[in-house]
């Protein structure tokens, strides 16, 4: 109850401080802008013609590239993809049969194998959870 009330005072000090503050006017900048400013006399000639100026060259890199796609390799690296080939067993003792997509050799697993970088993480009724690090792969049967 008392954080609303304190926001709603806060805000009306704020808004009365700047509504204040719109009001005070600086005896310097009031006679600053009354003054019209001195005429500069023109040393040019008819004939001349102000210089043109041109922005500076930038040095150094771009600031910004055109987006690529990364590399792809035309072969897949062993043990990096699968694919699900079968399952068996029970529930709490099933077991996988995976087929390495770069080598196409079949490896059967179970859940806390590692197969190449990859750990089984869960095999359900029709997938298997690989785990890397942070990244997930799931196969399932097609």
């Amino acid at each position: 109850m008392k954080l609303p009330l304190l926001l709603l005072a806060l805000a009306a000090l704020l808004s009365w401080a700047a509504f204040s503050l719109e009001k005070v006017e600086t005896p310097a900048i009031a006679t600053a802008q009354r003054r019209e400013p001195a005429a500069i006399p023109s040393t040019q000639t008819a004939s001349e013609t102000p210089a043109q100026v041109s922005p500076p060259a930038m040095s150094g890199p771009p600031l910004f590239r055109p987006a690529e796609a990364p590399a792809t390799s035309d072969e897949n690296e062993t043990g990096q993809r699968f694919s699900l080939v079968g399952l068996a067993g029970a529930s709490g003792d099933r077991v996988a049969f995976l087929k390495d997509e770069a080598t196409t050799e079949v490896a059967r697993v179970r859940v806390g194998q590692i197969i190449g970088e990859w750990t089984v993480e869960e095999i359900d009724r029709n997938c298997a959870s690989l785990l890397r690090r942070r990244e997930r792969q799931n196969v399932c049967l097609s």
